[in-house]
């Protein structure tokens, strides 16, 4: 029948549609391994960084899989996909971590290693695309988290440098005129002028 649809919200037939995506591919992918775990809530979890310090990070994982080289974890995502195309750079200098984060409270969780994560898109914006990240390539998150925390402790939280990022940010409103934002943020953010932004200058490779 017709697709309805609800002003503000997603369609009918919109809905009828990623559900065509992802019962297609779900045929393919369900010969790989057996799904153990569905909204799988993770308590928090110790992350102990390089200088001694540990965060704790819990998340709600969308899909667990176990499969014969260990656990694939998978995230849901609605839109496109290419904020999460990272190109040589998994963490897109500190920008993308929960890909290395989930990986790593999964692992505590279910005492399991996990061989893969996978960001699925099973909208028409995403085409049923699946970007994965073998697990050796997020080993370097705690360094990451180490720079964030410095910054963070230290009470310093600066605007991006890229206004490019500025174009998949729920809140670009709060910033007004944000070619402005970034200018500012750039020239702030210059070798040499501000130690306390040194930690976000090493994320981004402006040192």
């Amino acid at each position: 029948g017709a697709c309805g649809a609800v002003p503000g919200t997603t369609s009918g037939c919109d809905l009828q549609r990623a559900m065509k995506i992802f019962l297609g591919q779900e045929g393919d992918f369900a010969i790989r391994g057996q799904p153990l775990a569905l909204e799988a809530s993770i308590p928090p979890v110790p992350i102990a960084l390089p200088d001694g310090s540990t965060l704790l990070v819990s998340g709600r994982i969308d899909r667990v899989d176990q499969e014969v080289m260990g656990l694939r974890l998978w995230d849901y995502k609605s839109g496109g996909t290419t904020r999460f195309r990272t190109g040589k750079d998994p963490f897109k200098q500190g920008r993308i971590l929960q890909h290395a984060l989930y990986a790593r409270i999964a692992e505590s969780h279910f005492a399991k290693p996990v061989a893969e994560f996978g960001y699925f898109f099973p909208s028409e914006k995403g085409r049923g695309d699946r970007i994965t990240f073998p697990r050796s390539r997020l080993e370097g998150v705690v360094e990451l988290l180490q720079q964030l925390r410095r910054l963070m402790g230290s009470g310093v939280f600066p605007a991006t440098t890229d206004l490019a990022d500025c174009a998949w940010c729920d809140y670009r409103l709060v910033c007004g005129d944000v070619d402005m934002v970034t200018t500012e943020s750039e020239s702030k953010c210059q070798p040499g002028l501000n130690k306390l932004l040194a930690p976000f200058r090493e994320l981004r490779g402006l040192e």
